[in-house]
């Protein structure tokens, strides 16, 4: 899972990262402490061991003995599409390989306490794609025949967060020419400035 800022489109910085749930989120330790944590690791492999053990409980700890009056994120809506062929039949394609199972990536865009509009969940769902087109193209696939998304806008106060989960059917294909670019399915379902109102 993946925590980015929409605003710039990478990932978040280190005060940024969260692990998240629907009812708990744990603050992950900053790049630094890991850097560090893996320095100490070559000299004293023990000590890191039990800094990280101790982590994990404390971590743990949390999700159980958070406050009573801490707020969980709320589901304010969801906009599902099923999984749709992305190449026609003009496409003169000579596709050597498809892979038995689809690939799926999730990733979360924290809109902090500002309202979302139409274009954030465009930018979401399209980040989310190319990110999951990158992923492919590192285990030697270099297309998704078939494409599909989930935008699930959650809530928690005046705090606003967009997680998309962004699936397809990779392949590898051999052509001269690369098939023509097309968006992501049903991308004008996410137009509306009040999808969710």
């Amino acid at each position: 899972m993946t925590i980015v800022d929409l605003e710039t489109g990478s990932e978040a910085g280190p005060h940024f990262l969260r692990q998240t749930s629907a009812q708990s989120e744990v603050a992950v330790p900053s790049k630094v402490l890991l850097i560090s944590l893996y320095r100490t690791e070559q000299h004293f492999p023990r000590v890191v061991r039990d800094i990280r053990l101790r982590r994990t409980f404390f971590a743990a700890a949390m999700k159980w003995f958070r406050r009573k009056n801490e707020q969980s994120w709320e589901v304010v809506g969801c906009e599902c599409i099923d999984p749709v062929p992305m190449i026609d039949d003009d496409d003169e394609l000579d596709i050597l390989r498809v892979r038995d199972t689809a690939t799926c990536g999730t990733y979360i865009f924290d809109l902090g306490k500002r309202s979302p509009q139409g274009s954030d969940y465009c930018k979401a769902v399209l980040f989310a794609r190319q990110q999951l087109l990158q992923e492919i193209v590192k285990n030697n696939w270099n297309i998704l025949l078939l494409e599909s998304w989930t935008l699930i806008l959650y809530r928690k106060g005046k705090s606003h967060r967009i997680e998309v989960q962004y699936a397809g059917r990779p392949a590898y294909y051999v052509s001269g020419k690369a098939p023509p670019f097309r968006p992501p399915p049903f991308m004008a379902v996410l137009e509306s400035q009040h999808l969710f109102s």
